[in-house]
This record gives structure tokens, C-alpha cells and sequence, in this order.
């Protein structure tokens, strides 16, 4: 599920209440509406239009001629030139980033929506220790925009908030507490053999102790990882997922 991990840096501490209200004066983080989740709803449901205002559409040409552009994964808009995505979602990519037209889509709830505000990468940054293994802990990339974004001229977009600890030593870097409720969003699959969704999607999880038998073999690197999980219906089981801090 890699819509999962590309929200890598993006996860929101939810109150009780329904509906989660954001500082609409902070320079980052809050989208053009309230996120809204509906608790009752264990296995992720859609979310509210334009909640999630800095999650763009990573998109490129997987048949290489010139017409065939598709959703590959999400992408976080970390500044108005840079989004950060996963490196795993740029293995299609056979030759250079020109020939694939990679792009991105930003403002949008639907992927299939007519409005969208497309930007060209010009230029991929994957992490040097990534190894295309899914059990590699740095399955991170930068993407490059060719044009900056205009957040001033587009309210539907923002960038998302790094926390402070980020720019200081690891030994800084602070971890949401166990049981912490965290949000996961993104155009993923709603079932292992179904297509993407068009519509942006959320789910809820909670954080879990690295320590927890369900989270060891998930959990490559405790100092940079945490390892939450969400109860899946359909399998009667808790689905693990490891998220890390760069």
C-alpha cells in the first residue's frame, strides 16, 4: 500500500471531537477546510474536499508515448519548489525523468477532476542508502518542480509542517506516545486486487510501542521509525505500518 507511506511527515494529533480545527493563520499545515473524521468508520473513509490541502498526485508516462499519464502515489508539499514522495514510487520510471514526464497534481480532491494545477518534476533526489527493497528504511525522495506553486494565488494548496526536530540531532527527534490517534491519507487502493481511489481518502490509526510482538519485524530502525496499526474488518486482523522521521 504505498499511499500509506508516502505520508510519511504528515500525521495530525486528533482531538476527541468530530472535526479537527486548524489555525488558518499558520503559514502551513491547515487545508482549505476542517478535517472531519468519522470514528465509526474503522477501514478509512472518504475525506472531506480540500481537508488534506498538501497532498499532491504523483503522476508519469508508464506507456512512454506521451498519452498515457497515471496516478503512481502521493506526495507531500514540503516547499513551494519541493514535494516529498517515496522512492519506491519512481521504480517505473525506465529512463530519465524528461522522457517519463513526471508530474504532479496538486489541489485536487478527485483525481479525475478537470481543475488541477500540474506541475513538471525536473528533477528526482532519492535517498543514497535506498536499495528498491521494501524492507529498506529509506524509501524516501524529493521531487523538484520546474515551476514554483503559488500558495498565495491558490487556496487549495499548502505546505505541510516539519517540526522543529527535524533540524536538530537525532537524539531530539520526539515520537508521538503510544495510543497516540494519528491520520493516514491518500488516493490508495481500498482493497489488495481493487484500483486506486479517485476520491482522497483517510483512515485512523494508532501509534504502538516498537517493543509490541506485532511491531518487530516492521520496525527496522527504532531511532528513526515508530510503528502504528489499524484493526482491518474484512481479515479480522490489526494491519501494522511503520512510519519514519528523516
Amino acid at each position: 500500500m504505498k499511499f500509506l507511506l508516502v505520508i510519511l511527515l504528515l500525521f495530525c494529533v486528533l482531538t476527541n471531537a468530530k472535526r479537527y480545527k486548524c489555525n488558518k493563520y499558520l503559514s502551513c499545515g491547515c487545508g482549505y477546510s476542517n478535517v472531519e473524521i468519522n470514528a465509526r468508520i474503522i477501514n478509512g473513509e472518504e475525506a472531506v474536499p480540500y481537508s488534506w490541502s498538501m497532498i499532491v498526485s504523483l503522476q508519469y508516462d508508464l506507456s512512454h508515448d506521451g498519452n498515457v499519464f497515471q496516478h503512481v502515489c502521493g506526495g507531500t508539499i514540503l516547499t513551494n519548489s519541493y514535494i516529498l514522495t517515496a522512492a519506491s514510487c519512481l521504480e517505473g520510471i525506465e529512463d530519465n525523468i524528461q522522457t517519463a514526464n513526471v508530474t504532479i497534481a496538486a489541489g485536487i480532491h478527485r483525481r479525475s477532476q478537470p481543475v488541477q494545477i500540474i506541475r513538471d518534476v525536473d528533477e528526482i533526489l532519492i535517498h543514497p542508502n535506498w536499495t528498491m527493497s521494501w524492507v529498506n528504511d529509506y524509501d524516501i525522495a524529493l521531487l523538484h518542480l520546474s515551476k514554483p506553486l503559488n500558495f498565495r494565488m491558490n487556496p487549495h494548496i499548502t505546505r505541510t509542517c516539519l517540526s522543529p526536530q527535524l533540524y536538530n540531532s537525532e537524539e531530539l527527534l520526539q515520537y508521538p506516545p503510544v495510543n497516540t490517534t494519528l491520520a493516514v491519507v491518500g488516493w490508495g487502493r481500498t482493497s489488495p486486487i481493487g484500483d486506486d481511489s479517485d476520491f482522497l481518502r483517510q483512515i485512523i490509526v494508532s501509534s504502538i510501542d516498537h517493543n509490541d510482538t506485532k511491531c518487530t519485524d516492521k520496525v527496522i530502525d527504532p531511532i528513526r521509525q515508530f510503528c502504528t496499526g489499524f484493526y482491518d474488518t474484512s481479515s479480522g486482523q490489526i494491519i501494522i505500518i511503520s512510519f519514519f522521521i528523516l
